[in-house]
């Protein structure tokens, strides 16, 4: 018997659309922008040298200083406090990382935080094709660009955010999941994040990742902290020249 979905909504007027197409295409981008991370983030792992603090991100500090259990991340959390290197966002993300790792009785060390992020890579927006109600949804509105007469128009985007709701309550990686937002979130999850709207910003946008950072910036209230590491994990990946610079907009400090 065919799967009758709960959500009634109009058929978009391209008929036979199948959304896992789009969805698998979305999820190859993204896996070559998490595996493009994990190549460099086990260079850094593998690495003797001890990057300059403030070219790297934090992850990759994890990584050079070896740390192994909950107790070194926790002091290294404080060693970055100390020297006002990261705010309470990045503090946020190292608690929910150690919570994460606990709660399944893994050690936090570079090994693991690789193999999660491998995972995350195979698996990320699996919901749209195995949640009936996401693909059913996504099948509903049709593909996202011009063939899709609709795309773009209050209508679309009035059914889109019917979808988001679902999506977000199914996936960590997005700041939405969370009922305090990004500050929710894990460094792994905000790793998966910024790998799906760079994907996501190449495909549907302008593909300029700076733009896209700057975007999430005022979306989430991204503190300078926050915003910084953003930069400076893409430039470390080459996805932004490392003279780009890369500005909180003033609108969005007076928010914070």
């Amino acid at each position: 018997m065919a799967y009758q979905s709960q959500i009634v909504l109009p058929r978009n007027s391209i008929i036979g659309y199948d959304s896992r197409t789009d969805t698998l295409k979305h999820k190859k981008d993204v896996y070559e922008n998490m595996d493009t991370f994990i190549k460099e983030f086990e260079r850094a792992v593998n690495s003797s040298k001890k990057f300059r603090h403030n070219y790297f991100d934090v992850l990759a500090l994890v990584a050079t200083r070896n740390v192994q259990n909950p107790a070194k991340l926790s002091q290294l959390k404080e060693e970055l406090r100390s020297s006002n290197r990261n705010g309470p966002i990045v503090f946020s993300m190292i608690d929910n990382l150690v919570h994460d790792f606990s709660t399944r009785n893994l050690e936090v060390d570079p090994k693991n935080i690789k193999t999660e992020l491998d995972y995350r890579a195979f698996t990320h927006d699996n919901s749209k094709i195995e949640n009936p109600d996401e693909k059913s949804f996504l099948d509903f509105m049709g593909p996202r660009d011009q063939t899709n007469p609709e795309y773009g128009t209050p209508y679309y985007y009035e059914r889109s955010e019917q979808f988001r709701k679902l999506h977000y309550l199914n996936n960590p990686h997005h700041p939405e999941h969370f009922a305090n937002g990004i500050m929710g979130m894990s460094l792994i999850d905000f790793i998966e994040m910024l790998c799906d709207t760079n994907a996501a910003r190449i495909k549907y946008g302008n593909g300029n990742v700076a733009e896209n950072i700057l975007d999430q910036a005022g979306k989430y209230q991204f503190t300078d902290n926050c915003l910084q590491m953003s930069a400076n994990t893409n430039k470390r990946l080459e996805l932004i020249e490392p003279t780009t610079r890369i500005i909180l907009p003033e609108e969005i400090r007076r928010g914070l």
